[in-house]
């Protein structure tokens, strides 16, 4: 995944040391770089710290307006604490829910996890082949 300073440094900014997770989406401008992010809102207090839960309707109005204009959207990011760099086993099930509800023209996504306290970006790549499989991977990160 190839992002901006200016995303990576405004992520680092917004999200806070201490839980609950927090996530946003990610959009792809121009030249497949990531660009542009949003930070999702809640409507309410999570009912566990363990997890995000996003709101999947404020975030879905966000990407309508990307969409006119012409902003790609790319992805989901959201928080880990304790240097867990790994997707767990949920978070997983999600990311395949989201891929299977994907328009046919969207054959990969990244699910990025902003390690804490390191605040380090571990990337994932949800991919779908012509006979529908869904692969996540790990993925490299480039900050231009």
């Amino acid at each position: 995944m190839t992002i901006t300073k200016n995303v990576i440094n405004r992520i680092n900014a917004m999200i806070s040391d201490e839980p609950p997770e927090s996530g946003g989406i990610i959009g792809e401008g121009e030249l497949e770089i990531i660009s542009e992010v949003i930070f999702d809102v809640r409507q309410a207090v999570t009912p566990s710290y363990c997890f995000y839960s996003p709101n999947v309707e404020f975030l879905n109005s966000k990407i309508e307006v990307w969409q006119r204009e012409n902003i790609l959207f790319r992805g989901l990011f959201h928080t880990h604490f304790g240097n867990t760099r790994s997707l767990s086993v949920a978070d997983k099930k999600y990311i395949i829910e989201i891929m299977n509800n994907m328009p046919e023209c969207i054959q990969y996504l990244y699910f990025p996890i902003f390690v804490l306290p390191d605040r380090e970006f571990v990337v994932y790549k949800a991919e779908k082949n012509n006979n529908g499989l869904i692969t996540i991977v790990q993925d490299g990160l480039t900050i231009v």
